[in-house]
């Protein structure tokens, strides 16, 4: 699994850090991923030996920032304007999208209609949930 390493500056949106992730970072973890993206970070080191599960959020051209949460900063020592070195690789055990199974009585049908199906699979994974609740 490849793991980006790279400097950043902690930067500030409204009162949420984070670091900028450049579409050729990004892409060097997933080629063409234009969704919030699963990641396992450390930040100057921290932590010992598990890495944070996050997200990082896509801005619509290939860019992601990846928000610092508190814990993150307080952990790894570190506030915005500060410059820190960050470790990120991708989450493949992360599962994400409907928690609840799909029953037969609905998977039969919708699969058999190409349309509905490839309607039901654009849909964004809240929206999924929500039906199968």
């Amino acid at each position: 699994m490849p793991v980006l390493r790279f400097k950043g500056t902690i930067e500030i949106t409204g009162v949420n850090p984070f670091l900028h992730v450049s579409a050729a970072r990004a892409s060097s973890l997933r080629r063409g991923w234009r969704r919030p993206m699963p990641v396992l970070i450390r930040i100057n080191g921290a932590p010992r030996p598990e890495p944070w599960q996050t997200n990082m959020m896509p801005l619509g051209d290939g860019c992601f920032r990846l928000y610092l949460q508190t814990t993150v900063r307080r952990a790894s020592g570190t506030k915005v304007g500060d410059t820190v070195r960050a470790e990120v690789r991708f989450d493949a055990k992360y599962r994400n999208g409907p928690q609840h199974s799909m029953p037969a009585w609905f998977r039969r049908p919708l699969r058999a209609n190409r349309k509905a199906w490839a309607a039901y699979q654009a849909l964004i994974p809240s929206r999924k949930k929500e039906i199968l609740r």
